[in-house]
């Protein structure tokens, strides 16, 4: 199994933990954003997108790290990422994509690089731009994340799907100087996460 990866992705970020979580062994093949390499002739045969991760598995290329996480769910069922009850499973779902299709997107190289490019805003405008949607996301998760089904972690006390996005968003979030003093359960459940080997390894610091 391969893993094209770069460290300071936060979609690889989510995979890495899945990966770790199940125990699975991969090899990694670094595609450097800075250097574009993402954007090579043979990387873009892998994902014709270009985009950061992809996994391949034998002859099984597949993109996106939401359908990457849930095709190792399906093939891996130990230990699970989902729970096994209907609502539970559409509770970590819609966590789930909370962060990764309403509040990650928002926040992408594309986007900087568009904002810089086409409305000349500056570095510091991009990084506005980028807390005050991080801030949006995470302060919606806080909200939901206040309900009873919340334990340990975002649905009960084992990580699951939602935790597996959390994490590397909050840590993005910190990087670019975002406060969590107003969000007492996502900074729980985030440094509970990053007490788990599977976290600590797939942490971009230890990339």
């Amino acid at each position: 199994m391969i893993l094209h990866d770069y460290f300071r992705s936060s979609s690889a970020f989510r995979v890495r933990i899945a990966l770790n979580i199940k125990g699975i062994g991969y090899e990694t093949k670094v595609q450097d954003l800075d250097q574009q390499s993402n954007r090579s002739k043979g990387y873009l045969r892998v994902n014709g997108f270009g985009l950061i991760p992809a996994l391949e598995d034998g002859e099984v290329r597949i993109a996106q790290s939401g359908a990457i996480i849930e095709y190792l769910e399906e093939k891996y069922s130990s230990p699970a990422l989902l729970p096994l009850d209907p609502a539970g499973r559409a509770r970590v779902r819609s966590l789930f994509y909370q962060i990764v299709c309403d509040t990650h997107p928002l926040t992408t190289r594309r986007v900087a690089s568009y904002l810089q490019q086409n409305i000349n805003a500056t570095q510091n405008d991009v990084s506005m731009w980028k807390l005050a949607w991080l801030r949006d996301g995470l302060m919606g998760m806080e909200e939901v994340l206040a309900s009873n089904s919340t334990g340990d972690f975002c649905h009960g006390n084992q990580p699951t799907l939602a935790d597996i996005g959390l994490a590397p968003q909050v840590y993005s979030a910190l990087s670019l100087g975002l406060r969590l003093d107003d969000m007492p359960t996502v900074s729980r459940i985030y440094s509970m996460c990053l007490e788990l080997p599977a976290f600590q390894r797939a942490h971009p610091d230890n990339c």
